[in-house]
Formats: C-alpha cells, sequence, structure tokens
C-alpha cells in the first residue's frame, strides 16, 4: 500500500493529491484530451508557450511560486540536495516522502483552486 494512503487528508486535498499522481489533475495536458487538441497545443494558460504537465505546474510555473516555495524549503530540510534534484526526482519526492506528503496534498489542492479563481 502506498504511504500517502495512511495519512489523514481532508477529502478535498487528499482527492487533489490522488488526481496529480495517477495524471487526472484539470490541468491543461488532461483537459485537452477531452478536447482533441494536440499535446503541443495543450500550453500552460499563464505561460502560453510551455505545455501545462505535472511537472510544470509543481516545478516551474510563475503562477505558483509561493506554493511551490513553501513545498520546496519543507522539501530541503529533508533531503539536503532537493533543489539539485532533476525535476522528476523532485517530483518523487514530495508525492513520495512520508513528511512532505501533507503539504504535497495541501499544494495540489491550492494550485487546482487557483485554477477555477
Amino acid at each position: 500500500m502506498e504511504k500517502y494512503c495512511l495519512v489523514i487528508l481532508p477529502p478535498s486535498h487528499r482527492s487533489a493529491f490522488c488526481k496529480f499522481r495517477c495524471g487526472a489533475a484539470p490541468i491543461r495536458i488532461e483537459t485537452g484530451r477531452y478536447e482533441n487538441s494536440r499535446e503541443e497545443d495543450r500550453k500552460c494558460p499563464f505561460c502560453k508557450t510551455v505545455i501545462e504537465n505535472e511537472i510544470h505546474v509543481m516545478c516551474n510555473c510563475p503562477l505558483y511560486t509561493d506554493l511551490r516555495d513553501k513545498l520546496f524549503q519543507k522539501a530541503s530540510n529533508i533531503c539536503n540536495d532537493f533543489l539539485n534534484l532533476s525535476q522528476n526526482d523532485k517530483l518523487q519526492v514530495i508525492f513520495t516522502h512520508p513528511t512532505l506528503i501533507r503539504s504535497c496534498a495541501k499544494t495540489c489542492f491550492k494550485t487546482t483552486s487557483t485554477l477555477f479563481m
């Protein structure tokens, strides 16, 4: 069983977290499938030049810098060389480390909440 299944989270945070983990978050890489748009056309509505996928949202998009900085600071306290990791490795750490699951779930929730404001 995945460790995040044992963490008590608000239902809204758990839902957002799980959607990011399984590739069903309401971001352009996913919503573009329903519109039958090509993957290269599923650009971030804020950056306009980059495909909006989980890596972009969680690691790069300037819209979420404040949320990301809080999460990455916590991750840096746990994993000394966190900021030097590849983006894929950063995602692996924040989505699987038991101490970060709650913060990551909250970040996922806030990013998807931001999309609908």
